[in-house]
């Protein structure tokens, strides 16, 4: 069975990219409206409709894998992983005060015994991070590689917590080694993070704190050129369709049903992977609902089935230490 012409990967992606901000402790959307303003930045840098599509795959998959380190995160630093992420994002720890100042926080997560353990664990953050990067990125290009895009986009996934000044992890990569379609992503996400934190200036202020350093100046450079009008830009009334009609040509369609549900079952994958104990539990769930639904000749299998994929997507906005408690 074909899939309709209204159901376009863009609008699965877009939708699932919710899952990503909750992970991270951010707003809902923020994925989506960061895709916007990194198409409209590779649109105004000139780039080619292919290159275009690139960087904005890459910007709503950019933490799809993210769920990977949740275990490792909450075990390593006090077990809340989801306000690790959120704070440690806003952080640029090649800066000594503001390294220092996440590093308190962190550890003061823990309670009695537990902060002594989170202080304990302190030196090892660094090498968390470096793996984790890599653990999380690897989970992402999977689902880039599920959902058949391109290896350019494949490649912009692994390289999303590289950094422009080559501080960044898993290869330290730097500067025009980085994926052209990563660093479009980076200046995006940077502006949108914290226009939601504090404002449109806050935002347009990091991006020019962070150019050379984490972000790639060039692309940043096109951003302050016009930092409130690509922020209202990314912030339209109805994001979903906004994100979907901004896809670049020409538009992305699954082939067929089965396609769907792979796409489906790997979010499913990706939210069991918040902690060990949910190994393999989305896909046994839409497993048995299928066989239920074949027993019983139900005439809505297929969206029963999905919704057992996608029912536990949720999960991944609670801390991991509250699920191993």
């Amino acid at each position: 069975m074909s899939v309709p012409e209204a159901v376009g990967v863009a609008g699965v992606v877009a939708a699932l990219s919710a899952t990503s901000d909750l992970a991270r402790g951010h707003a809902n959307g923020e994925a989506m409206r960061a895709c916007l303003l990194a198409t409209e930045l590779a649109r105004r840098a000139g780039l080619d409709p292919i290159r275009q599509s690139d960087v904005y795959y890459t910007t709503l998959l950019r933490f799809a894998g993210c769920t990977a380190t949740s275990h490792e995160i909450a075990t390593t630093l006090g077990g809340n992983d989801v306000v690790v992420r959120a704070r440690g994002d806003l952080v640029d720890p090649t800066r000594p005060q503001e390294a220092l100042r996440f590093l308190l926080f962190v550890a003061g997560l823990g309670e009695g015994r537990g902060r002594l353990d989170v202080l304990r664990n302190l030196p090892r953050l660094a090498i968390t991070k470096r793996e984790g990067a890599r653990a999380d990125c690897e989970v992402g290009a999977t689902l880039v590689r599920r959902l058949r895009l391109p290896a350019a986009v494949q490649q912009a996934v692994l390289d999303g917590f590289e950094r422009f000044d080559g501080h960044g992890a898993p290869a330290a990569k730097s500067g025009s080694d980085i994926a052209l379609a990563s660093r479009f992503a980076a200046v995006a996400y940077a502006a949108v993070m914290f226009d939601v934190v504090g404002g449109r200036a806050l935002g347009a202020e990091v991006v020019a704190h962070w150019s050379g350093r984490a972000l790639d100046p060039e692309i940043a450079a096109i951003f302050r050129d016009a930092p409130d009008e690509l922020l209202a830009l990314s912030d339209p009334q109805e994001l979903h369709a906004a994100v979907v009609d901004a896809e670049p040509s020409p538009r992305r369609r699954f082939a067929d049903e089965r396609e769907v549900d792979e796409v489906l079952l790997a979010y499913g994958d990706a939210a069991d992977l918040k902690t060990p104990w949910f190994s393999g539990h989305s896909r046994g769930v839409a497993r048995r609902v299928r066989a239920a639904a074949e027993r019983f000749a139900s005439a809505d299998s297929t969206s029963l089935v999905r919704a057992a994929a996608l029912h536990d997507l949720g999960r991944v906005a609670v801390p991991t230490g509250v699920w191993e408690q």
